[in-house]
C-alpha cells in the first residue's frame, strides 16, 4: 500500500504552481502537449479553441510570438509556423484554386519556393507563371493574364531586386487575386507589406526575425478572416512552432528594430567599398545609385535598404570562387541570413543540387540565363533554359549585412530550393555581422567566382532545364510546366544508406542528358 502511494505521489505531486501575483518579466517556456480541466464543460469548450488544450491547436509561446510579430507588421492577426515554407504552403493550400487557374510569382524569387508550387499546382491544372516582378510593366502583365493568386518578394534572393508593391497591389485588386508578399529579406522593421496592399505578408522567421540561427519558424500576417482560415488549416497538417522555437525567435525579435538599423547600416559601407574594387564586375544593394530598383526601394522600404547584398567577381570561374570562400577569416560559407555572423555563400551551390523535386535536373537546378546578361535576366526570349557551358559563366558573391551570410543558400536548408534568377546569374551572397567592420575586413577587394547560379540565403529556384520560362525580359508569359516524376512520393529520388540514392540520382541525371540527345542509356 505504501509502496503504491508512492508511485502516486512521484506522478501527480508538484504538478500545480502555487498561486501567486508575480509576473515573469521573460515568459516562461510552455512544454506541455495537452492540459487538463476540472470542469467537463471547460474541456469541451477548449476543444473548439477557447482555451489551451492541445498543443497542435493553441500553445502559449506560439501565440505570444503571434502577438508580437503582428503588431510589428500592423495587422490584425498573425499565425505562425513549423518553418517558411510551411507557411508559404498554408497560404497556397487556403487559396481553393482550380485546373485552369492562373498563378503568379517572381522569377527571380526564392527557389525553393519555386519547386515548392510548381509541384502543388501542377497536381491541380494550375498554370504557374513567373514573371520579373520588379521591371515596370509587371504590373500591366498581371492584369493581361488576370491570375487568383499572386505571390513576390519583398527583396528577391539573390538578385536583390526590389518590387513595387503598391502598384502590383492595385493590379491584384482590380483582377481579384489575392495577393502575398514574402517579406523575409526585408523583415517587419523595413516593409510591412500589408500597408502596400498586400492581403498576406510571409516571413521566414529563421532569418531576421530570430536573428541568432538557432530556432526554425515562418509567420504570415493579415486580417483577422484569413489568418483564421491559416491557423485551421495548421490544425489539420500539424505544421505548429514548437514552444522552444517560439521561445527563442520572440526572444530575437526584442532585438530586431536595433539589429536591423545596424545591418542596413553595415551592408551599404560594404557594397560602396566593394563597389570601388576592380576586382568585381558588379555589386548589388539598393542603396547604391546603379542598382535598378534603387528608386523604387527608396518608396517602399522604410529605415533601410535591407542587410543583404550581393556581388559578381570579375573573371573568376568556380574553382576561384571557392578558393575565396575557404579563405575567408572571419565570415562564414553557410547557406542562411540574418544571423549574428556574417555568412557568405558561391550562388550556384544552391537547392538545384539537392531538390529531390527534380532530381533529373542538372548540379544547380533553376533557370538558366545568359552568362553575362544583366543581372541574370536572358538577353533573348526562348523556351526552354539552356544549361551554360561548364567554365562559361562569370562568378559573383553577396554580403549579408546583418552579421550573417546574406542566405544564398541559407533558404535552401529551411526552405529547400535555389533560386532561379541567382542560379543563372552566379552570384554569391554574404551576410555582414552587426559588427559590418569584421565583414568590411573580409570581403574588401574580394572577388568570388562560379558557374551560374543563384545567391539565395536559403535555397534557390529549382527549375529543371528543359522547363519553360514565361515572363521573361522580351517574352510573353508561359505558365511553367510541371516538374518530372521522381523515384520518391515527394517526387523526388529515394534516399538509402546504401548509397542507391546517390546512384539514382545520377543515373537521373545521365538519362536527362541522354533523353535531350534523342536516346535514353538505360533504354527507358
Amino acid at each position: 500500500m505504501r509502496a503504491s502511494k508512492t508511485k502516486t505521489a512521484a506522478i501527480h505531486a508538484g504538478s500545480a504552481v502555487p498561486h501567486s501575483k508575480a509576473m515573469a518579466i521573460s515568459p516562461p517556456i510552455y512544454t506541455a502537449s495537452v492540459s487538463y480541466f476540472e470542469s467537463a464543460e471547460d474541456l469541451d469548450r477548449s476543444l473548439d479553441g477557447a482555451d489551451f488544450v492541445y498543443a497542435r491547436n493553441r500553445s502559449q509561446n506560439a501565440e505570444l510570438l503571434e502577438e508580437a510579430i503582428g503588431s510589428l507588421e500592423r495587422a490584425d492577426a498573425c499565425a505562425v509556423f513549423s518553418s517558411g515554407m510551411a507557411a508559404l504552403k498554408a497560404v497556397l493550400d487556403v487559396q481553393r484554386l482550380s485546373a485552369g487557374d492562373r498563378v503568379v510569382m517572381p522569377f527571380d524569387g526564392y527557389g525553393t519556393t519555386r519547386a515548392l508550387y510548381k509541384g502543388l499546382l501542377a497536381a491541380r491544372g494550375v498554370e504557374l507563371h513567373a514573371l520579373a516582378l520588379a521591371e515596370p510593366e509587371a504590373a500591366a502583365k498581371i492584369i493581361a493574364l488576370r491570375p487568383k493568386f499572386v505571390l513576390a518578394e519583398s527583396i528577391t534572393n539573390p538578385l536583390i531586386s526590389v518590387s513595387d508593391l503598391r502598384a502590383l497591389s492595385r493590379s491584384c485588386r482590380e483582377v481579384g487575386a489575392a495577393f502575398a508578399v514574402d517579406a523575409t529579406f526585408a523583415s517587419p522593421i523595413l516593409q510591412r507589406p500589408l500597408e502596400l496592399g498586400a492581403d498576406y505578408s510571409i516571413h521566414s522567421t529563421t532569418k531576421w526575425i530570430n536573428g541568432h540561427g538557432d530556432a526554425m519558424g515562418g509567420a504570415v500576417s493579415g486580417n483577422r478572416e484569413r489568418i483564421q482560415e491559416l491557423k485551421g488549416s495548421r490544425v489539420l497538417s500539424g505544421a505548429v512552432l514548437g514552444p522552444f522555437e517560439a521561445w527563442l525567435t520572440l526572444r530575437g525579435l526584442r532585438t530586431l528594430p536595433i539589429r536591423m538599423k545596424a545591418h542596413c547600416e553595415h551592408a551599404d559601407r560594404i557594397a560602396r567599398r566593394l563597389a570601388q574594387s576592380p576586382s568585381l564586375e558588379r555589386v548589388l544593394h539598393p542603396s547604391l545609385d546603379t542598382h535598378p530598383s534603387h528608386a523604387v526601394a527608396c518608396k517602399v522600404l522604410d529605415g533601410g535598404f535591407g542587410g543583404m547584398l550581393a556581388f559578381q567577381l570579375r573573371g573568376v570561374g568556380r574553382a576561384g570562387a571557392f578558393r575565396f570562400l575557404e579563405s575567408l577569416k572571419l565570415a562564414k560559407p553557410a547557406p542562411s541570413l540574418g544571423d549574428v555572423a556574417t555568412l557568405v555563400m558561391h550562388a550556384a551551390r544552391g537547392h538545384g543540387e539537392r531538390a529531390k523535386a527534380h532530381p533529373g535536373g542538372t548540379r544547380r537546378g533553376g533557370d538558366r540565363r545568359e552568362p553575362g546578361s544583366r543581372f541574370g535576366w536572358p538577353r533573348r526570349s526562348g523556351r526552354h533554359c539552356r544549361r551554360p557551358p561548364r567554365g562559361d559563366s562569370t562568378g559573383g558573391g553577396a554580403l549579408n549585412e546583418d552579421g550573417g551570410r546574406r542566405r544564398q543558400g541559407e533558404d535552401r536548408e529551411d526552405r529547400g530550393g535555389d533560386r532561379s534568377g541567382a542560379d543563372a546569374a552566379g552570384d554569391a551572397q554574404a551576410g555582414a555581422a552587426p559588427e559590418g567592420r569584421e565583414g568590411g575586413r573580409d570581403c574588401r577587394g574580394s572577388t568570388c567566382g562560379g558557374d551560374g547560379g543563384q545567391a539565395n540565403p536559403g535555397s534557390r529556384s529549382a527549375v529543371p532545364p528543359d522547363c519553360a520560362l514565361s515572363g521573361e525580359r522580351g517574352s510573353e508569359a508561359r505558365p511553367l510546366r510541371a516538374p518530372d516524376p521522381g523515384g520518391g512520393e515527394d517526387g523526388g529520388p529515394h534516399w538509402g544508406r546504401d548509397g542507391s540514392a546517390h546512384r539514382g540520382f545520377r543515373r537521373g541525371v545521365d538519362n536527362l542528358r541522354h533523353a535531350q540527345r534523342g536516346g535514353s542509356r538505360d533504354g527507358r
